[in-house]
């Protein structure tokens, strides 16, 4: 255990050399910071064109963005599960791992309670299964990793991410994080459509978890996640395009009978990973080519189209890779060849995920300083700002130092109090909710799980 009179010290030094160190990348994801999120955003999408419906050559750089679920050996750890409304801590085996990781708001959309008390810091490995939630919406991922090779081809320095670079860290590491996963509701706003979904854009938080490769399926016209073997036909998650229909489908029998039968596999597995996702308007659905076919009627089209009847539309690809937004429109704010980002996933509605927990995004986003004693996100936990593995006396000056500020990075007590649908220019201040949260939460962090040490990335070590 560090010693906090020691490492506050160092900390101070660390953030005055980090703020010095941090320069502009060059590029900027919104011009005018959080408040121009909702025009950039809408600009785009009434400019773009739904990609599922445009022929990619099969040798496109794009299709490099693609990423598959790799194999990964079985592991098995102790899992906090709630039969009889007890918690209690199971042993439990994943036979196909992996780590993933979404975006959230303090509050879930389908969560009775907030995600700050829902995951607990002291809760790791925390069972999560969607159609056993009150409201049951489907929930979207990426690999962990990928937001972090996006960000680095960008030229973001990531370093300035961290808390300790300065007062604007953790809004730069949301307004850089949340674009790449391509969330329209990360930006509601009272005035837009659908304005009943709870999530201004200083809500959000990192969620990082651990399920069976078999849970999720690619919301795609290839839904298959594994990548191409001898023995599997799944064309490494690539969709084929159909000439027939003119655009991207579902892989035809008498076509391609391999790549047919990998994506059925991925369809109709025994339960709980057969298919199962919830529609725009939380309908659930177990055929994923009505499911597809009606997301694609909401979501793939420009928001001012006749007939959508989505949140806003927006140029999702159905593809299976993330529409980039910011480089969508006549005046993009990233280069054209960034539009699509980040491998996308969905979770079966009945398949279990376990919860590594929740983080910041400068805590997950940000790239800590070894030097000043800090540990990764994978070592770390909500409210430990400073990165040092505690929720102690360096995390309680930092929140003193910021009283009266708005920093999303510092917003613990959320709870239920802001559910409305409020305009971002309203953050909350960073105040007495906050200071309590953080002495209900005072102690170490619990760390890397027992059993998931194969599991345990790279950039953590």
């Amino acid at each position: 255990m560090k010693n906090p009179n020691v490492f506050v010290p160092m900390l101070l030094v660390a953030s005055v050399a980090m703020a010095d160190d941090c320069e502009s990348p060059g590029v900027t994801p919104f011009p005018l910071g959080s408040e121009s999120w909702i025009d950039v955003f809408q600009d785009s999408i009434d400019r773009s064109q739904p990609v599922h419906a445009s022929e990619v050559p099969g040798d496109d750089p794009r299709w490099q963005r693609l990423r598959t679920m790799p194999d990964h050996a079985p592991v098995e750890f102790s899992a906090w599960m709630q039969p009889d409304d007890e918690w209690q801590q199971v042993v439990t085996q994943i036979e196909q791992p992996v780590l993933v990781v979404t975006w959230s708001f303090s509050t879930l959309p389908n969560a009775s309670v907030p995600i700050t008390e829902l995951l607990e810091p002291r809760r790791t490995m925390q069972e999560y299964i969607t159609s056993e939630q009150d409201a049951p919406a489907t929930l979207w991922f990426t690999l962990h990793g990928n937001a972090f090779e996006h960000l680095d081809e960008l030229g973001i320095d990531r370093s300035c991410f961290n808390m300790q670079a300065g007062p604007d860290a953790t809004e730069q590491a949301i307004l850089w994080g949340v674009p790449t996963v391509g969330v329209p509701y990360a930006f509601q706003q009272c005035a837009l459509p659908n304005a009943d979904v709870v999530g201004t854009w200083w809500r959000e938080y990192m969620l990082i978890g651990v399920a069976d490769r078999r849970a999720f399926v690619r919301p795609s016209y290839n839904p298959c996640v594994r990548p191409e073997s001898e023995s599997l036909q799944t064309n490494d998650g690539i969709p084929l395009w159909s000439d027939a229909l003119g655009r991207y489908a579902l892989a035809d029998a008498t076509v391609a009978p391999g790549v047919h039968a990998a994506q059925q596999a991925v369809l109709t597995a025994p339960s709980p990973f057969g298919f199962k996702a919830y529609d725009i308007d939380g309908t659930p659905e177990t055929d994923f080519s009505e499911w597809i076919r009606k997301w694609g009627e909401d979501s793939w089209v420009p928001a001012r189209q006749p007939g959508n009847t989505g949140v806003n539309g927006f140029p999702y690809t159905a593809v299976g890779i993330t529409g980039n937004w910011l480089a969508a429109g006549p005046q993009p704010a990233l280069p054209a060849d960034s539009f699509l980002a980040l491998s996308e996933f969905i979770l079966k509605a009945d398949a279990p995920i376990y919860w590594l927990g929740v983080r910041s995004a400068s805590q997950y986003l940000g790239v800590p300083d070894s030097k000043a004693g800090q540990v990764s996100w994978c070592d770390s936990c909500l409210g430990d700002m400073d990165m040092s593995g505690a929720v102690d006396a360096g995390d309680l000056l930092m929140l003193i130092e910021g009283w009266g500020t708005r920093n999303p990075g510092m917003l613990f007590g959320l709870g239920d109090t802001a559910a409305e649908c409020t305009p971002s220019e309203v953050m909350p201040e960073v105040g007495i909710k906050d200071l309590l949260w953080l002495i209900r939460h005072w102690g170490p962090c619990e760390g890397w799980p027992d059993g998931l040490e194969s599991l345990r990335p790279m950039d953590c070590d």
